[in-house]
């Protein structure tokens, strides 16, 4: 077993390292930037670590108590034991990833229930109101519960504020970047999500919303149920609202509204870890990827990728695998120049 494979073992078997992929705060965040700078391979095997804690951070698989044990004790033959390893074949990298991606959910699973007293917020005090601030980092999903039922999941790199004494009186939620929720319902209560172009107000449903800080433009994605959507700030006429039904949603820019249906699958693919490419301009693509990922691109000879389309669908892929998909629909070559700063050519 290579260096970086036992650092690998050891990360995925951090408590304090999963901490930073599922609920970092800053404190977190440091101690494994300084980490990461010391011994060479380090900072290759966060990125490879990180890389499989991302599609078993949501949507894992509840496994029974024997069915952990069973799991695990394949792991533990399969990688985790170094006397072993050596004497065997090296299994393929796909294989491995494989198993280290299991060990991770089995984390996860398990760590959910210790780290959900510790998320990372900060407060932000206004006067006779103090706001709870919960950020997503770049790299992972995060998924919140709010104290009347309701959930949300946090693109990476998104951020949700919302007062300490949601509930009480009111359920109001601003967002910048992405999310989507779940609302319980409480009719004397309606749920309010306010970005910086628009107020959603539902009482009982599931939704997605996307907010320029993402694309350009606001859009309202509606799963389950009805919400009405009030576009703020003079983005448009004022006091137009718009009332979605399920496959429905609204794009709301600077001086553009549009209702249409959208594809539910490939809108909320995210939240089951589900990286969806449709139909998207290499610059969207690697927006998504740099998200994801927490990584840097640089393109050389941009212009030439002009009018390519790709698409793609990857579940707990590699970011070198999804590289090698779309170096073939935008033809271009790459290459890793660090773990997390990729050159594009044309």
């Amino acid at each position: 077993m290579d260096n970086i494979d036992k650092l690998v073992k050891e990360l995925l078997r951090d408590e304090y390292f999963t901490k930073l992929i599922i609920d970092p705060d800053e404190d977190c965040i440091e101690f494994w930037k300084q980490w990461e700078n010391g011994e060479q391979g380090r900072k290759e095997a966060i990125r490879k670590a990180r890389e499989i804690y991302i599609p078993f951070s949501i949507g894992s698989k509840e496994l029974l108590q024997e069915e952990k044990v069973d799991v695990w004790n394949s792991i533990e033959k399969e990688i985790f034991e170094e006397n072993d390893f050596g004497k065997r074949e090296e299994k393929s990298k796909k294989t491995k990833l494989y198993l280290y991606g299991i060990a991770a959910s089995i984390s996860i699973l398990f760590l959910i229930l210790v780290l959900r007293d510790f998320t990372r917020h900060s407060e932000i005090v206004s006067p006779g109101v103090t706001m709870i601030e919960k950020q997503s980092p770049l790299g992972s999903i995060s998924s919140f519960k709010f104290r009347d039922g309701s959930v949300v999941k946090l693109f990476p790199g998104s951020t949700i504020r919302y007062s300490e004494d949601f509930g009480v009186d009111t359920r109001e939620v601003h967002i910048a970047g992405e999310g989507f929720f779940e609302v319980k319902k409480d009719p004397d209560h309606p749920f309010m999500v306010i970005s910086d172009s628009a107020r959603t107000t539902a009482l009982g449903t599931s939704f997605n919303v996307r907010t320029k800080m993402v694309n350009g433009k606001t859009t309202v994605s509606l799963v389950t149920g009805k919400v009405k959507v009030e576009p703020l700030n003079g983005s448009i006429q004022n006091g137009e609202i718009v009332e979605l039904t399920p496959g429905e949603e609204v794009s709301i820019s600077s001086n553009k509204l549009k209702k249409q249906s959208f594809d539910i699958v490939s809108k909320t693919a995210w939240v089951d870890g589900i990286i969806y490419i449709e139909s998207k301009s290499l610059d969207e693509s690697l927006e998504i990827l740099k998200r994801w990922f927490d990584v840097q691109f640089v393109v050389n000879n941009g212009w030439r990728s002009k009018g390519f389309k790709a698409n793609g669908r990857f579940k707990n892929q590699s970011l070198e695998n999804i590289m090698m998909v779309l170096s073939d629909s935008y033809q271009f070559e790459y290459k890793f120049l660090s773990a997390n700063k990729i050159e594009i050519n044309f």
